[in-house]
Parts: structure tokens; C-alpha cells; sequence
């Protein structure tokens, strides 16, 4: 089969960063490209190659890439990105590349593996079929067309992971993979092709999102930077058997040899808990297969009933460093050798893992381990911040927010990295908030709003989570969208930004407001999923599939609906103001009003003296009694003691992990924030436990990294030293620290202007304070309910 070959002789001026988010793209001409016979929407592992000819090289040569699934790109053998980024059909992500460090004189090949999961997919993955695209603004003959070869390869199939059995938890993350080293096309990045490779199969025309003709996938810019790779070595083995030799450590290269016919374990513990692409070279041992499983922790040994379910202490993992007498329970990959030297198997999707279960066997020729690594691979955020303390708890719950943080944000905040990698709206408000203080990086912020506006339905809710292939509502969660909004107006300057948002924030509260119970005041029966928080009595009910919902939820008129109602329309009503939308907020502050008087006449308990999850008055949880603070119906003068009732006392259904955000809310607005450092037993206990990243729960826990749990990065920096927006934009500051019984306190966070810090010392007869703002900043210091004013550079005051 002839191969199209072009020749360059042009210098070529482009973009030199990997990724050009700005850089101006031209008219695609660009085609995208299939193989002629995979089946659409089917399982698949396809190559896409073109050579070229450069007889003078360029200084800069820019591409812009994407494809359906996922791809991964090399120019002559050398890794230079995968992607897309993960977006929706109508908002799909392209990268951009200068690849002119990557071409050589003379011959150079552009290949790319592009890979659908089909019905194995995660729930994240949306997509339409296989597709690849590369688009060449400077010489249309470099892009994708039906010149192109392609090849598609047998040596991979789906394993499904399967609930009960590799995981004890839902699971919405991709299948796991096998890739057959005997059947697999190794040399597929090399000029070469065989009878294998045929032209590829041009399937439309490139479209851009704001376009209304040509294929499904509307194209836009990546938005956001290039994930952070770099390598990471697995520290310590723990368990080994089949071999007699002594092992190298893990934590150096590795390299050892396994006899033919032997069956070899070994388990290995990374110490903490980490993400990315693990990666296993091997040589020789045709035919070995390699089995890698993956668990965030090892499970106490439990029983089953008849039906195979785990019963007793079989869903606890205790302590997360003690292994002896625990079982190994994890999702899979599974290689088999080919015999060939220093081969890679490198999943296709990233794995979430501490531990990892090596499992060889191999046949007639020995198998050389040649080393095993990690690839870590996360969002590129950077620690800017600083938080310091001279109690030992509090530098630890730092630095394992910040770990839990880092692990749950990639293409997309997620809500865990190992059961559903998805972006759900009430996690994703936490962790945005994180990541403005500790990185001041805001764009995967941004991406986030933007992809939750998209994902607003005809009936004008949001999807929980999104990109997502569930259409699962919370309106609970639509509403903590437009908080979102809001915590960017305080925090950012753009107002066109947020200005577009506006007509969905009208359209979100007006859904609600059809579901007022004219004979209550209160919401009735809300549709959709109104889920508030995972607590013990909360659980989820196998038989109704729900949970998570208070009392009154199937009935209506329960207070928490109503008063999240309250707390989010009253922002609201602050951005139609700042907007000059002043009839909307007029008519929905006299709506948030009514709404709270009714619920404070149908559910305040005068004995107890809490509000009520129903007028019924039969539950009562922390969560109605946080949202009565923050929807502003308990009287301001109670508010203080109110919230300190509502901290301690046990007989309220508790807030858990995620809904602790409301309440350190609630306390910093009745004024109560000297309370938040004696309020941090769940992240101590889990300190305990040996987690490296905090838990979706409290024990037993499915997941060991869950992003809201991540709360105290965000909950350190703005309540513990206390800095926090006085007006939107920041461009006031106020200070008003909350260091407890700890002698110091350092605590600094990056602002759109620079850096503002806040150190605070307990000398023998007083208390120090220092605070350094940015250049044109101004605002306040509150102490003890004194309060001064603080300007540009050094403030210091002792009390």
C-alpha cells in the first residue's frame, strides 16, 4: 500500500507552549478520521499515522489535536500529550502542541493511539464514536484526511469491574484492561505499516461549538493547562511469594528475574495513597501473564451471607498501615508477555491506588521484571499558599487536605479518584474555594461553573454532576451552583464572567418557587433526588434506590429544602444588585423572606428551642439548624450561642464530613468561629486510622479520598487566620483570626494582586498579630470584637 509523503520547506512561526489556549486557531480544514471497519460506539484500540518529510525544520510547528475517547500523541517515538480534556458533545476539547522539538531531518512520523471504551466507559466519558482529528493552521496538507493509516489493534479488551467483588462500593469509573503482548502492535509509532494498516475513513467535517453544521463533536479550546506528570516509585514491598531471592527495593529501579512455571505474589504498599499510570517493562517470558490490582486500603476479613454479601467486619479497613491478617480487594489489569525485551504496558486510564497486588505466572521462559513505576498525573495546581502552626494535628490535616485536594482534581474536580471520577456541584463548591486559597489557580474553577451552565436542562435545573452520562438531578445541588457563582464574584474580578450566568440563576429559582406549599409556606414535595447529606440515619435504601434525604422528603414541607433556599437566594439577591437586576431581586428576597418566616412559625420546637426537619417536629438534625443560621431566621442576637447548641448536642442527626462545610459556615457567620478548632475530630480520627487522604465518611468509609473532605485547606487559611473577602472582587480584605489555645499561627494566601499574610504569636502578657496585604488592598482586622483598620504592606498590632 503506498504511503503519502509530504515535504516541508517552509519555517514555520507558531505557538512554542505545549498547550496554546490562547493563541489564535484558524478555519479548520482539518477532517475527522475513523478506521473503515470499527463497529460505532463499540469497545476499540485504534492507531492513526502520517509520515513527513521536512528537508529544513521548523522553528515552531503547531497542531491542534483531539479525538473520541481519548488519545495519546508521539512525533517519531517521543510522548508529546494526550487529551481531550474532558468536556461534552457540544463543548468538546481540542489541545494544541508545537511539536518542533520532536521532528528530525529528513523522515519523521506523527502517530497517535486513540482508544474507545464503549459500554466499559466511565460515567464521565461522553462521546459519539470513534474519532480522531489534527488540524495544521500553517499547511493544510498535514491534517487528518483519508490519507491517513490506520490500524486497529487486538491485543486490548475491556475486564469490567464488578461491584462485590473488585470493589465493595458503586463504581462509575472506567473498566480496567488486558492487553495481549502476543497479539499487541508494538512497532505501531514507526514508519512501518504491514497489511494490517489501510487509509483511514474520513467521517465529516470539523465543527466548532458556536457552528451548526458538520459532525457532533463541537469543538473548543482546552481551557485548561496540561496535567502534571512525573514519575513515582511504589516504596516498600510487604508481602512476597514464589521466590526465594532476596527483592530489590521498589523505591529504586527495579530489576529481577522470575524462573519458568512459578507462580509469584508480591504486595506493595506506596505509603500513601497516589494517582496516575503505572507502568511495567518487561523482557522475555513469552506468554507470563501479569495481573496488577489496585485498592486505596486492604480490608479486615469478613463473612458473607447466602447471597454473597459481606457481613461483620468485612466492609471495615481499620487502620490503613496495619496489613497483617487483611484481605487485598481491588480492580484489575492484566498483561500477558510476548517475549520480546523491555516492553511497556501502560493502562489505558489511570489508577487511584497505596496498594498494589503484583500476581506473575509464568511459562516455558523466565520473565525479567525490568522496573515498575507510577506516572503520577494530576491537575497542575501548586501549593501558594502557607499554612503554619506549632501543633502537630494541624500541619498534618493540612498537608493531607492538600494531598486529598491534589488526587481529586484532574481534567475536572472529581468527587474520588478510584469509585466515580465525577464532578459533582456540592463537592466541587468546596474544592474550588481550596483551590482559589492554597493555589489562587482559578481556571479549573471556571471550567467547572461553565460545564455545570451547560449541563442546565429544558426544565431549567443543572445535572448534579457534570460531564456526565447519568441524568441525575439534585436540585439542591442546582442551587449550590449559583453559591459557586457567587464565591467567584467575591473572590475574581470579571464581571462578564459572571454576568452570563445571571438568566440561569433566575431560571434555577424560579423552578424552585412553583413547589411553594401554599398552605405552609414551605416547599412541598420537591421532584428529582433532593439529597442533603450521608449520615447514619440517612442511608441508602437498596429497595427505593435514594437516600441521603431527610424526613418529610417524600411528603414535602421539609425545613432543609426550604432554607437552602433561603441561604442561596439571598446571595442570589447580592449578584442581581451588583448586576442591576433590580427587579429580581426584589421580588426573590421577598420570597426568601416569606420562605424562612413560614419555616421558622411551622417548625421552631419551643422545648427544644431547634428547628424541625417537618413541621411534624418527629426529627431534628444539625443540618435544618445550620441552614436556619445562614438563611438568617434565627434571631442575630442568638445566633452565637444558637450555633454552639447546635456544634455539641448529640441527640441532632450529625452533619457529616461534606455538610461540616455549612455548619464552619454558620459558625463564622453567628460570629462563632472560636469554636471551629475544638469541632475537628472527624479529620483526627481518620489521622488515626493511618489515611494518607481524608475519607468520603467516617468509618466504614467507600472511599479513602473523597474532595470535600478537604474542606480544612480552605477552613485553616479563612477561619483559623481568619482572611476572608470584605466586597467582591477582594478588593477589600477582612482579617478576623480564630487561633484557639495554638501559640502561632502563620497563614498566607495568594489574592489576584498578591500574596496577603496574617501571622499571629501568644506572647507571656500578649498577643501579637501581623498582617501584610498587597498593593492596594485595604480592609479590616477584627479581634474579640475590636476592629481596626489595615492598609497596603505591614500592619501590627498588639493586644
Amino acid at each position: 500500500m503506498r504511503h503519502l509523503v509530504i515535504t516541508f520547506s517552509l519555517l514555520f512561526i507558531l505557538t512554542l507552549s505545549a498547550i496554546a489556549a490562547d493563541a489564535p486557531v484558524g478555519q479548520w480544514t482539518a477532517r475527522w478520521i475513523s478506521h473503515p471497519e470499527c463497529a460505532s460506539g463499540k469497545f476499540g484500540v485504534y492507531y492513526f499515522k502520517k509520515k513527513i518529510i521536512f528537508d529544513q525544520l521548523p522553528e515552531k510547528l503547531k497542531v491542534h489535536v483531539s479525538a473520541d475517547n481519548r488519545y495519546r500523541l508521539y512525533v517519531n517515538g517521543s510522548f508529546v500529550g494526550f487529551g481531550p480534556a474532558t468536556g461534552d458533545l457540544d463543548h468538546w476539547y481540542f489541545e494544541t502542541y508545537d511539536i518542533a522539538q520532536f521532528l528530525k531531518s529528513g523522515e519523521n512520523v506523527i502517530a497517535a493511539i486513540v482508544w474507545i471504551m464503549g459500554k466499559q466507559s466511565g460515567a464521565a466519558q461522553l462521546s459519539h464514536r470513534t474519532g480522531f482529528i489534527l488540524q495544521c493552521d500553517d499547511d493544510s496538507s498535514l491534517n487528518s484526511s483519508d490519507q491517513w493509516m490506520t490500524c486497529a489493534d487486538p491485543a486490548f479488551s475491556p475486564i469490567p469491574v464488578v461491584v462485590g467483588e473488585d470493589v465493595r462500593g458503586g463504581f462509575l469509573a472506567p473498566a480496567c484492561i488486558e492487553i495481549d503482548g502476543r497479539k499487541h502492535a508494538w512497532d505501531w509509532k514507526s514508519p512501518d505499516t504491514d497489511e494490517s494498516w489501510m487509509q483511514a475513513a474520513d467521517i465529516g467535517a470539523a465543527r466548532m461549538h458556536d457552528e451548526t453544521t458538520g459532525t457532533r463533536w463541537g469543538l473548543m479550546k482546552r481551557p485548561i493547562p496540561m496535567l502534571d506528570m512525573r514519575k513515582e516509585r511504589v516504596q516498600k514491598i510487604i508481602r512476597s511469594s514464589g521466590l526465594s531471592q532476596n527483592l530489590p527495593e521498589f523505591k529504586e529501579k527495579v530489576n529481577f528475574t522470575i524462573p519458568p512455571f512459578r507462580k509469584v505474589q508480591l504486595l506493595l504498599d506506596n505509603s500513601v495513597l497516589t494517582v496516575g499510570f503505572p507502568e511495567l517493562i518487561v523482557s522475555g517470558g513469552e506468554g507470563s501473564a501479569i495481573k496488577i490490582s489496585y485498592a486505596e486500603a486492604l480490608f479486615e476479613k469478613g463473612q458473607r451471607d447466602e447471597f454473597g454479601n459481606l457481613i461483620g467486619e468485612g466492609q471495615i479497613k481499620g487502620n490503613r498501615n496495619i496489613t497483617a491478617e487483611k484481605e487485598f480487594v481491588g480492580y484489575h489489569d492484566r498483561y500477558i508477555a510476548d517475549g520480546g525485551d523491555n516492553r511497556l504496558f501502560r493502562p489505558l486510564w489511570w489508577r487511584t491506588f497505596r496498594y498494589v497486588l503484583l500476581e506473575i505466572e509464568t511459562q516455558e521462559q523466565p520473565l525479567t521484571i525490568e522496573d515498575f513505576y507510577n506516572i503520577f498525573t494530576a491537575y497542575p495546581f501548586k501549593q501558594n499558599a502557607i499554612f503554619r502552626a506549632d501543633d502537630e494535628a494541624l500541619r498534618q490535616i493540612w498537608d493531607v487536605s492538600w494531598r486529598t485536594a491534589r488526587l481529586c482534581a484532574w481534567e475536572t474536580y472529581m468527587d474520588c479518584p478510584y469509585y466515580e471520577q465525577l464532578q459533582y456541584i456540592g463537592d466541587t463548591r468546596i474544592q474550588a474555594l481550596i483551590s482559589l486559597y492554597v493555589s489562587g489557580d482559578d481556571r479549573l474553577m471556571r471550567n467547572a461553573i461553565r460545564q455545570f451552565h451547560d449541563s442546565i436542562t429544558p426544565e431549567g435545573l443543572t445535572r448534579s454532576a457534570h460531564p456526565c452520562q447519568q441524568a441525575s438531578i439534585i436540585p439542591p445541588f442546582s442551587l449550590f451552583w449559583i453559591g459557586m457563582v457567587h464565591d467567584y464574584w467575591m473572590h475574581r474580578t470579571d464581571d462578564a464572567f459572571i454576568k452570563q450566568f445571571i438568566p440561569a440563576i433566575k431560571k434555577i429559582l424560579n423552578w424552585h418557587e412553583q413547589y411553594i406549599d401554599s398552605r405552609t409556606g414551605m416547599f412541598c414535595k420537591v421532584p428529582h433526588w433532593n439529597f442533603v447529606d450521608w449520615t447514619g440515619e440517612w442511608r441508602w435504601d437498596v429497595e427505593k434506590q435514594t437516600g441521603g434525604m431527610p424526613d418529610g422528603w417524600d411528603t414535602g414541607n421539609f425545613s432543609i429544602l426550604t432554607l437552602q433556599y433561603v441561604y442561596i437566594a439571598n446571595l442570589a439577591v447580592e449578584l442581581f444588585e451588583a448586576f442591576g437586576e433590580r427587579k429580581a431581586a426584589d421580588h426573590f428576597s421577598k420570597i426568601a423572606r416569606e420562605l424562612g418566616e413560614s419555616t421558622y412559625e411551622y417548625c421552631r420546637d419551643s422545648e427544644k428551642q431547634f428547628i424541625a426537619d417537618t413541621p411534624r417536629k418527629t426529627s431534628f438534625s444539625q443540618h435544618a439548624n445550620v441552614m436556619a443560621v445562614l438563611a438568617g431566621i434565627i434571631p442575630e442576637s442568638e445566633q452565637g450561642k444558637f450555633i454552639e447548641r447546635v456544634s455539641y448536642d448529640t441527640s441532632l442527626i450529625q452533619c457529616s464530613i461534606y455538610y461540616r462545610f455549612y455548619l464552619n459556615r454558620a459558625l463564622i457567620k453567628a460570629g462563632r468561629g472560636d469554636l471551629y478548632l475544638k469541632l475537628l475530630s472527624p479529620w483526627t480520627d481518620m489521622l488515626e486510622l493511618g489515611l494518607t487522604t481524608f475519607a468520603e465518611k467516617t468509618e466504614p468509609s467507600r472511599s479513602d479520598c473523597h474532595g470535600w473532605s478537604a474542606s480544612p485547606n480552605y477552613d485553616f487559611l479563612s477561619i483559623v487566620c481568619g482572611i476572608q473577602p470584605a466586597s467582591p472582587g477582594f478588593k477589600t480584605v477582612k482579617i478576623e483570626p480564630h487561633p484557639g489555645n495554638v501559640n502561632f499561627i502563620e497563614g498566607a494566601v495568594p489574592h489576584p494582586d498578591g500574596i496577603i499574610s496574617a501571622k499571629y504569636r501568644r506572647k507571656e502578657k500578649s498577643i501579637a498579630f501581623s498582617i501584610e496585604l498587597p498593593e492596594g488592598v485595604t480592609g479590616s482586622f477584627v479581634w474579640q470584637g475590636e476592629k481596626r483598620a489595615i492598609s497596603e504592606g505591614l500592619n501590627e498590632f498588639e493586644f
